[in-house]
């Protein structure tokens, strides 16, 4: 995909793979269609997901940009990306993944708020002319408690 300055209509695909401390293993697949933005280096994807128990659909927004390289790391750069990921609707939550950092914020939900977690061990970016496609994975906490290691994969085409 070519340097976006307008909104364009894509399909996303989200894959996600839990781990629980047991080593029961639960995958998830979703697609819908959302608007990329793309602008000054920073990706910006809104799209709508439908979640299991929850009545109204949720609206997300994933912002994505090129990591802040910390002082005294010279030229290194990892090419890493901190990725925010803001739910409303039927849920809301916004949490950061940041490569070897871990962020907590609340999970509401309509039966309350659950305080969650999250430390991120990779994220990286594959990009093509025909998809973008993020790969983020990291170790889920809720109320503090290491809960699982998660993989997910966030896959942009331009729709037709």
């Amino acid at each position: 995909m070519k340097d976006i300055k307008t909104k364009r209509k894509v399909r996303i695909k989200v894959k996600s793979l839990q781990s629980d401390l047991e080593g029961n293993r639960q995958y998830m697949e979703t697609e819908s269609t959302g608007q990329l933005l793309e602008r000054e280096g920073a990706l910006f994807v809104l799209y709508q997901e439908k979640m299991e128990g929850v009545d109204a659909p949720v609206k997300n927004l994933l912002k994505a940009a090129p990591a802040a390289r910390d002082a005294g790391e010279g030229d290194k750069g990892s090419g890493s990306y901190r990725i925010i990921l803001e739910k409303t609707g039927g849920v809301s939550w916004m949490i950061i993944f940041e490569e070897g950092k871990r962020h907590e914020s609340n999970y509401d939900t309509p039966y309350g708020p659950v305080p969650m977690g999250v430390k991120t061990d990779t994220v990286s970016l594959r990009r093509s002319e025909e998809k973008i496609c993020f790969h983020i994975g990291y170790t889920l906490f809720v109320q503090g408690k290491k809960q699982a290691a998660c993989e997910i994969e966030i896959e942009m085409k331009e729709a037709i």
